[in-house]
């Protein structure tokens, strides 16, 4: 009857692991049928010779699938094979020097019950490994759920499910935010670049009146002018003076790129204009040289309305800045036609060039009073309507018809100057008027679109303020009704796993799947507590015991080997050795001058040097090395099947990863160094032979103190203890 059947508990879900396991357990098993046959020695060799080939493939291909899949625990996996490969031969030899029944159940035992253990504890876990990552390289769907679902832990992928349909919420509610924001700091650029286009307006008019009374004052009697003339700049003067200081004020607190620009261009202009007001009253400027001039300064000023054009805005607001814009651009044809029409009249005639751009003001006016038209307000269309109808729009309509008559017929005298220019100042002054409302206007339009959205975009903060507490209250209510009982679930898995039996779980919950789970685990332990209460807790304590053990074995600060633990492996690598006749090497590790760093810096900072120190050596150390903390600062190495040879670069690799390492400690940067004692023994036996191999080695490490430090010295032990090689690395 076979010792071990395979069945589907013990599958890892491979299927080349899987057929490995299930070739092994045939071989277990005739092994154990020869046995129990009384077969003879030969075949029971034979046996073990097929057991051997298999493990050996069998191992060599879970090894390269550790590789493959990049396995964390590949070393300790691979030294748990390298010791079962290890116990079947000794059983291999222990076998055929024995013929009793009891080293062959012995040896039976240990193969099914290692094969069993290997297969559940340390298989199933390389097992998933592959599992999951052939599940993730799969096409489609399917690929990306395993890798989404390996990435993404349970909690989350609960939590996800609420926050998921919310996701789209929060995300508009943010952009509604974000755009109200961005809308409020638009309305507030626009505001304050308004307030300087309404200044630069206020400007503008005043040099418009500046302009045409100087073109006047050339083309007749200076005296006549002059002092009206006088009036206007210093209205001029004044609105320089607002414009320049709101100019100041808004540098100050504004971006646009253009306000240094025009800041320069006022001073330039405000210089140019005494010089040009000097050539006026000297009258050694023409009149085309002071409407250039004056053109000119007013067009650079009313540039800046266009820099409105580029602030984002609601449309009602652009429509209404557009009507602003042509109402600012038809008020300076007028006064272009007041200037050339003064001019004509003074100087009596109106041909040529001079005649065609007249006649292109006043079409240009009439485009412009469309767009007006177009724009506005229905209010201020409506105002500028009725404007048009004042005495005031008609007397400067029969003057235009009165000019133009009086240029067909030579008759430009028949004309009152002084009557032209107060009858278009007047026009203007009243289109001025209109503009002022206009810019309350806009002021207004600004101010409401701004308010509504501050109110839009703190509405949207409350409520999504609000939103996100109920999906927090949520989050916490989907915490407490799932994701809890599956933690307290799988804890109770965990520890009936352990053999804590004692967990009891309410199901107090839905007639749902997470009652049946509850009820499913309740039910399971029941049933182990039905089973047999004394090897439940033989096992337990068994495992007490082992943990015991471990500690006992374990340097508590390293988490190397302790002294006795060394000393126990070593003992039994030695009996190997000398059974065998293979070589084996001994090392003793000291740090140097440990006492100056706990002297300096204290013993917590020394310990750190230890615990760096052991973490370099046993990272160099192979599967088969024993190493161990056996002093305060010293340290132990066994290298089985190892001679000095084949020692050595490993020695100079220690010295080296211990020479690289730095601590630190209040700022001060440490480095040290170890000096290493080295022994090899090849076959001469001796009683107490690793306390012998110690202190040679222990002899060794003194003489490299000796030597300086920073170094290893060999004790050849072949024959004579005598003879030995000093080899410093530098």
């Amino acid at each position: 009857m076979p010792v071990i059947e395979w069945n589907d508990g013990l599958s890892v879900g491979v299927e080349e692991i899987d057929n490995d396991h299930k070739t092994l357990i045939t071989l277990i098993n005739d092994l154990f049928v020869a046995l129990e046959a009384g077969d003879t020695q030969r075949s029971i060799e034979v046996s073990f010779d097929r057991l051997e080939e298999y493990i050996h493939r069998h191992f060599r291909r879970e090894e390269a699938l550790m590789a493959q899949y990049q396995y964390p625990d590949r070393d300790s996996h691979q030294s748990q094979h390298h010791n079962f490969t290890e116990k079947v031969r000794a059983l291999k030899a222990e076998l055929l020097s024995a013929s009793s029944r009891e080293v062959t159940e012995k040896a039976i035992d240990f193969l099914t019950q290692w094969l069993i253990h290997h297969i559940v504890a340390e298989d199933t876990k390389l097992a998933q490994l592959i599992k999951t990552a052939r599940e993730q390289k799969q096409p489609g769907w399917g690929g990306f759920a395993a890798r989404f679902s390996r990435a993404v832990p349970f909690r989350t992928r609960v939590l996800l499910t609420a926050l998921i349909p919310t996701l789209g919420m929060v995300c508009l509610s943010l952009y509604i935010m974000l755009h109200s924001a961005g809308k409020v700091s638009a309305l507030s650029d626009l505001e304050s670049l308004y307030q300087l286009v309404d200044e630069s307006s206020h400007l503008v008019h005043a040099l418009q009146a500046e302009r045409g009374l100087s073109i006047g004052l050339v083309a007749t009697q200076p005296g006549r002018l002059l002092d009206r003339l006088q009036v206007l700049r210093s209205d001029s003067d004044a609105s320089i003076q607002r414009f320049k200081t709101h100019l100041n004020q808004l540098q100050q607190h504004s971006q646009y790129p253009f306000l240094p620009r025009l800041s320069d261009l006022l001073v330039q202009r405000t210089d140019e204009l005494a010089q040009v007001r000097l050539a006026v009253d000297n009258q050694v400027l023409a009149s085309a040289e002071i409407k250039a001039y004056y053109t000119a300064y007013i067009e650079e000023l009313l540039q800046i309305a266009n820099q409105m054009s580029h602030v984002q805005m609601p449309s009602v607001i652009g429509h209404s800045i557009s009507a602003y814009l042509s109402l600012i651009y038809y008020k300076e044809k007028l006064g272009l036609e007041r200037a050339a029409g003064l001019k004509a009249i003074e100087g009596g005639e109106l041909q040529g060039d001079n005649r065609h751009q007249f006649d292109q003001l006043l079409g240009e006016q009439k485009a412009l009073l469309q767009v007006f038209y177009n724009e506005a307000p229905a209010v201020l269309s409506d105002l500028l309507e009725a404007d048009q109808h004042t005495a005031v729009s008609e007397k400067v309509m029969r003057l235009q018809q009165q000019l133009l008559d009086g240029v067909d017929q030579n008759s430009l005298a028949s004309i009152n100057g002084d009557d032209w220019w107060e009858s278009f100042t007047a026009r203007m002054n009243q289109l001025q008027t209109v503009l002022d409302q206009l810019s309350q206007t806009i002021v207004q339009q600004s101010q409401r679109f701004k308010n509504e959205q501050e109110r839009i975009m703190w509405v949207t903060v409350l409520l999504t303020g609000l939103f996100l507490a109920l999906l927090w209250w949520l989050s916490r209510l989907l915490t407490r009704s799932v994701i809890e009982p599956v933690e307290r679930v799988t804890e109770a898995l965990s520890r009936l796993a352990g053999g804590d039996q004692t967990v009891l779980l309410s199901d107090a919950l839905a007639d749902d799947e997470l009652r049946h789970i509850l009820s499913a685990y309740e039910r399971c332990r029941v049933e182990i507590l039905q089973g047999s209460y004394d090897e439940a807790r033989s096992y337990l304590n068994e495992q007490k015991a082992d943990r015991y053990r471990t500690l006992s074995s374990v340097d508590p600060l390293t988490g190397l080997f302790n002294r006795r633990r060394f000393n126990e492996l070593g003992q039994v690598e030695l009996e190997r050795a000398v059974r065998f006749n293979t070589p084996i090497t001994v090392l003793i590790i000291d740090v140097d001058k440990f006492k100056q760093v706990n002297d300096r810096f204290g013993h917590h900072f020394g310990d750190r040097v230890l615990q760096g120190i052991s973490h370099a050596l046993e990272r160099q150390a192979r599967s088969s090395d024993i190493l161990a903390r056996i002093g305060g600062e010293e340290f132990a190495m066994l290298l089985p099947q190892t001679q000095l040879d084949m020692a050595r670069p490993l020695v100079e690799r220690l010295l080296q990863q211990v020479r690289v390492l730095e601590f630190e400690c209040d700022g001060q940067r440490l480095s040290t160094t170890i000096s290493i004692g080295v022994v090899m023994w090849d076959g001469c036996h001796r009683d107490g032979l690793l306390s012998w191999l110690l202190n040679q080695a222990d002899q060794a490490l003194y003489q490299a103190k000796q030597q300086g430090r920073d170094c290893y010295r060999e004790v050849g032990t072949d024959s004579e203890a005598d003879e030995s090689e000093v080899n410093t690395s530098t």
